[in-house]
């Protein structure tokens, strides 16, 4: 399931403490992820000034997460954030406790996503898009060399999965992952074992990011 189909509106689950008393209802829009649930909540305040809409999503990671974890995806956001800029839309990481474990929740900025661009099958359409779309083109330039550079150190951005690198509703190229967001592939041969799964997600992002560089190439 896309992260862009909406599945139903409820409140937010009242085991993420701190969030859900106060976030009021919310949409259900990706419960097929990797690591979390995703909600998207829509509030109105006013401090002082005009009245502030906001739109926002809310990322619950499933698994039990301890506070060290939690501020090592804070790393790798930043990381992130400082060096492609825009592409990830702002967020705020909550160290919280879901149920009764240590966990974290993510809330950013809403992003809906309009078009897949490193899923292969688009590439016809992908090609004739940017061909028309100068930031956009940038924008997937910036990302490609930040990509590579980072390959060359073992660490690989992860382009497994639907709608993690798109274009959005206003045609500027998002990337949308929150949680595990590179594969650091040294320690795939540092353990010396076998791990499928594993092994197969990152030759499909490796793929993608083939895929990407070659878009490139085509449009120019």
């Amino acid at each position: 399931m896309s992260a862009s189909e909406c599945l139903y509106d409820e409140p937010l689950p009242a085991d993420i403490a701190g969030l859900a008393s106060s976030a009021g209802p919310a949409t259900l829009i990706s419960s097929s992820g990797f690591n979390c649930d995703v909600w998207r909540v829509k509030r109105s305040m006013r401090r002082d000034g005009p009245r502030t809409e906001l739109d926002l999503v809310v990322k619950r990671h499933r698994e039990p997460c301890a506070p060290v974890k939690a501020r090592a995806y804070l790393r790798e956001y930043r990381l992130l954030k400082r060096r492609l800029g825009d592409i990830v839309p702002s967020a705020m990481f909550v160290v919280t406790r879901v149920g009764d474990a240590p966990g974290v929740a993510v809330v950013a900025e809403a992003c809906e996503p309009w078009f897949d661009l490193s899923d292969t099958n688009n590439r016809a359409e992908a090609v004739r898009l940017l061909a028309g779309l100068e930031r956009a083109r940038e924008q997937l330039r910036t990302f490609v060399r930040n990509a590579r550079e980072w390959e060359r150190g073992s660490r690989l951005i992860d382009l497994y999965g639907n709608d993690n690198l798109v274009l959005d509703r206003n045609r500027h190229v998002r990337y949308l992952d929150s949680f595990n967001v590179f594969f650091y592939t040294d320690v795939l041969h540092a353990l010396g074992e076998s791990d499928p799964w594993f092994e197969q997600r990152i030759e499909m992002s490796r793929r993608r990011l083939d895929y990407l560089e070659h878009l490139l190439d085509s449009t120019g």
